[in-house]
């Protein structure tokens, strides 16, 4: 960034911050993350999952609601499929063998054009003449 005095505000665009922020990100060593997420207590966790079921709790939810966990055992999810048909679903290409050369891409002259208004575009957007 260019010197500042106090008299001189400078103008930052988006792709100035951007860029600024990115800077700072990539100077931010691991450690001094580890070290945020320590003082926060976020590495004095328990790593057990909380919502794992003990096999006692399991038993006792089973003796209240007898068949619960096995309604659904009967229930079809998914149609049986024949042999044929799964040979067929398995064989089933849906990629193209090769590529398609037939698109027409853009010269450089119309290539250097679309930058040039996008450019104008977003100067026009970001720096509206007052």
């Amino acid at each position: 960034m260019e010197s500042v005095t106090d008299e001189e505000i400078p103008k930052i665009n988006v792709l100035d911050a951007i860029h600024y922020v990115s800077i700072a990100w990539h100077e931010i060593k691991p450690e001094v993350i580890k070290n945020c997420f320590n003082k926060a207590y976020f590495g004095n966790v328990s790593q057990e999952d909380p919502y794992v079921l003990d096999s006692d709790e399991f038993r006792d939810f089973e003796e209240v609601y007898p068949g619960y966990t096995s309604i659904d055992d009967q229930l079809i999810t998914n149609e049986t499929l024949e042999l044929e048909e799964i040979i067929n679903q398995a064989t089933v290409n849906d990629e193209p063998d090769e590529p398609n050369d037939d698109e027409e891409y853009p010269s450089i002259a119309s290539t250097v054009q679309s930058i040039s208004t996008l450019r104008q575009a977003l100067t026009a957007f970001f720096n509206p003449k007052k």
